[in-house]
């Protein structure tokens, strides 16, 4: 589908055309084809216009882009008007017609316009990485710090899923359903063009050996989030300033900058006022892991 940008410049070319109010297109059918006329004097000025629309929704099977958009906007009801059924002398009929096609085609463009903005900002949310599910964000660390190598399926280990969802939730990643798990993966189906979830313990979990290993081998474990890094991805979830954070929960602001920086590990009361103002922001429960 064509930019908001285009739609919104057609619109405003469609407007600028002489006759906006008065010109109308018949819709004449001979043989079984159809055969648009636009008002006299004023064809060239619009099809140039009409042409570059139609190309820009015509499907597989369209061959001529005019006629593309002129059926669309006999599709708009609102638009397009039946008529009795009257045969000319050539033996065409006109079946119908759009009274004011040039502005008919102007509040079409309008309507696209607002499709594609629509279009535009759900792209742009999914995108922005504020907005990805903690289990997106997990696997991505995840496949850095572990180098896994991803093919045209994403194989995702099933510890993965249960810790990332048991940290979001407070609970211990064993109390994590097999429902839930398959909740999350088809949150994140859109971020992924395939998953494979790899159960723990199986083949495919575990690491290859290397030349100076034996013995059997140790399914690879993610290595937790550190408290600071916890504590800074939920603030650029919150949108938040260190001095707002720090006024909010009642903590000197140097404090909470060594706690964000990793030099200092909050004590559990200032543990706990993290977690509460978190809580309340995000209206769900927040846990601060303290494993590292």
């Amino acid at each position: 589908m064509a930019s908001s940008d285009f739609w919104r410049d057609l619109a405003a070319a469609f407007r600028a055309l002489h006759g906006f109010q008065s010109i109308g297109a018949s819709k004449y059918v001979v043989g079984g084809q159809d055969r648009w006329e636009i008002g006299a004097g004023y064809e060239s000025d619009f099809i140039a216009l009409a042409m570059r629309a139609g190309a820009a929704i015509a499907g597989p099977r369209d061959s001529d882009p005019l006629k593309a958009w002129l059926r669309r906007l006999s599709q708009e009801g609102y638009f397009y008007e039946q008529s009795p059924v009257v045969e000319t002398s050539s033996g065409e009929k006109i079946v119908g017609s759009i009274p004011a096609v040039f502005r008919s085609s102007f509040e079409l463009c309008k309507k696209l316009e607002v499709h594609a903005l629509r279009d535009e900002f759900e792209e742009k949310q999914r995108n922005d990485p504020r907005n990805r599910p903690p289990l997106v964000a997990q696997y991505e660390a995840f496949k850095k710090l572990k180098d896994v190598i991803s093919g045209p399926i994403e194989r995702i280990p099933e510890a993965v899923v249960r810790m990332t969802l048991a940290q979001v939730w407070g609970i211990k990643p064993e109390d994590v359903t097999a429902d839930q798990v398959k909740h999350a993966i088809v949150e994140i189906l859109p971020y992924y063009k395939s998953i494979e979830i790899v159960p723990s313990g199986s083949p495919a979990s575990e690491p290859l050996p290397g030349p100076a290993e034996a013995g059997p081998q140790r399914p690879l474990a993610p290595k937790p989030p550190t408290v600071a890094e916890q504590l800074k991805t939920l603030k650029d979830e919150a949108h938040l300033s260190f001095e707002e954070l720090a006024e909010r929960i009642g903590i000197d602001g140097r404090s909470v900058r060594r706690h964000f920086g990793g030099k200092s590990v909050p004590h559990g009361r200032h543990l706990r006022a993290y977690e509460r103002e978190f809580s309340k922001l995000f209206g769900r429960k927040v846990v601060i892991s303290k494993m590292s």
